[in-house]
């Protein structure tokens, strides 16, 4: 029997404001772990379509893969 990769990684919503929106923006922070802050990290940006929100990709799991 295969088993697919474990990935560890933390998912946080945090709310981020937008000014030229006017408003706060709900958005998803994916950590891996051994995540710290001070440390350089690569980052990756994941967008959504018109028809999904802030939790569309870490839904379709593949978040953990790029974590």
């Amino acid at each position: 029997m295969l088993c697919p990769a474990m990935h560890a990684f933390r998912q946080k919503e945090i709310n981020i404001r937008s000014e030229k929106m006017d408003k706060d923006v709900p958005v998803t922070v994916i950590t891996p772990d051994g995540y710290r802050k001070g440390k350089a990290f690569p980052v990756v940006y994941l967008l959504h379509g018109f028809s999904d929100n802030h939790t569309g990709w870490a839904k379709k799991g593949v978040v953990g893969e790029l974590s």
